[in-house]
C-alpha cells in the first residue's frame, strides 16, 4: 500500500507541476506581441479608458511585479475578472463545480463497473455454465 511520505511526495510533485504550468502560461501571455488587453479593448476605447484598464489589471507594473502579484493572488484564490463575462473567475468556477463533480462521480461509477465486470469475468473463466459467470457475461 501507500505510506504517508509517498503521498506527501506526490502532493509536492503535483504542486510543483501546477506552479510550472502557471508560470509558463503567465509568461506566454505576457510575452506575446501586443498587450494582453487587445482582445478586451475594442476600437471605440479612448486613451483614458485604455490607461484605466492598464492600471486596473496591473499591466503598468514591471513583469516581475506582475508575476509576483499573479502568484500571490492565485494562492489567495483571487483569479481576477473574466474578460468575457466581466465577473470574478472564482464565481464562475463555483457555478460550474456541481456539474463537474456530478460528471466525475458518474464516470468513476462507470469505471468501477467496468473493473468489477472484468474482475468477475476473469475469476469465472474456469467456471463455465455457472450462474454468476453467465450473469456477468450478459452485463
Amino acid at each position: 500500500m501507500f505510506d504517508f511520505w509517498s503521498i506527501v511526495r506526490r502532493f509536492l510533485y503535483m504542486l510543483f507541476v501546477l506552479w510550472i504550468v502557471a508560470t509558463i502560461i503567465f509568461f506566454m501571455f505576457r510575452l506575446m506581441p501586443g498587450s494582453p488587453l487587445t482582445a478586451f479593448i475594442g476600437t471605440t476605447f479612448t486613451d483614458e479608458q485604455h490607461d484605466l484598464l492598464v492600471k486596473r489589471f496591473g499591466l503598468d507594473k514591471s513583469l516581475f511585479e506582475q508575476y509576483t502579484l499573479f502568484i500571490v493572488n492565485t494562492l489567495k484564490g483571487d483569479f481576477g475578472l473574466s474578460f468575457t463575462y466581466n465577473k470574478p473567475v472564482i464565481n464562475m468556477i463555483i457555478e460550474a463545480l456541481p456539474n463537474s463533480i456530478i460528471l466525475t462521480l458518474f464516470s468513476t461509477w462507470c469505471r468501477f463497473g467496468q473493473d468489477v465486470s472484468i474482475l468477475v469475468n476473469v475469476t469465472n473463466t474456469s467456471k463455465r455454465n455457472k450462474i454468476l459467470s453467465v450473469k456477468s457475461f450478459k452485463l
